[in-house]
């Protein structure tokens, strides 16, 4: 036999020995699809009269997060991770951030959005006096220290099948943006009952350096604020003061919020 015939041969044994990374059979464990590493976390139903599609409004958190090991990982900002045993499978990869999706009756997403954090929570609200739903979406920002890092809520309702961020107008500047509510220890807030009785408002109070004091320690300011729907759309009122303000004691009396 030739050199090249010999080799030829040889080739041959080769490939019927050895694995091919294919996809037939079972010869070698694809990879696993995003779909599997995450796993239902939070489920809330849909309907078409109310938001346009029949399904359900789903928050997918990384399939390794029970929700035991999300009680211990929450508020922590993850420091706990290099401590805990219980926790040591996220040393060398750690979990991946959530995904809040629309999905149909047949699970197919219609429209998704991609968290900054691993963890978070899904709840509804009732706030316009009537039967409509907004979702409470609240991520967990912690950083495991310090007074101005918590969890952040922000409120979406979901219309044709699609996620509606809830936005505010500041009632003086004419500015639009994202309602977001943090909750930490100078950072607070809560649902209160409308004047009328018919929906809710929100009562937002927050205290930040003032960085136009010059100097090595600035001074502090609150600002109280008071977000509200008049019929079409929601605007909030600001009001500020000057002072240092924590909220570990309980949320600030009403008459600091403007009317």
């Amino acid at each position: 036999m030739t050199s090249y015939g010999s080799k030829t041969l040889l080739l041959f044994f080769m490939i019927l020995v050895l694995p091919l990374p294919c996809s037939y059979g079972q010869t070698v464990q694809p990879q696993q699809q995003p779909a599997a590493r995450y796993a239902i976390a939070f489920r809330l139903p849909l309907s078409q009269g109310s938001n346009g599609i029949d399904g359900h409004l789903e928050l997918r958190q990384d399939a390794r997060l029970t929700s035991k090991l999300s009680g211990l990982m929450w508020g922590t900002g993850n420091v706990n991770i290099e401590d805990d045993p219980e926790l040591a499978m996220f040393k060398s990869e750690p979990p991946r951030n959530a995904v809040i999706q629309v999905v149909d009756r047949a699970g197919k997403v219609l429209d998704e959005q991609r968290l900054e954090r691993p963890l978070a929570k899904l709840r509804t609200a009732q706030l316009y006096g009537d039967s409509r739903l907004t979702y409470l979406l609240t991520v967990d920002y912690s950083a495991g220290f310090g007074s101005y890092s918590g969890s952040i809520t922000s409120l979406v309702e979901v219309k044709s099948g699609r996620l509606r961020w809830v936005e505010s107008t500041d009632a003086k500047t004419g500015n639009t943006g994202k309602i977001r509510l943090m909750e930490s220890l100078k950072t607070t807030w809560k649902f209160v009952d409308a004047p009328d009785g018919k929906g809710k408002q929100i009562l937002f109070a927050q205290c930040r350096p003032d960085w136009s004091s010059v100097k090595d320690d600035p001074d502090f300011t609150t600002t109280y604020a008071r977000f509200y729907f008049d019929g079409a759309k929601w605007l909030i009122i600001k009001r500020t003061v000057k002072g240092l303000s924590e909220f570990d004691q309980g949320f600030p009396s009403r008459k600091y919020f403007p009317r």
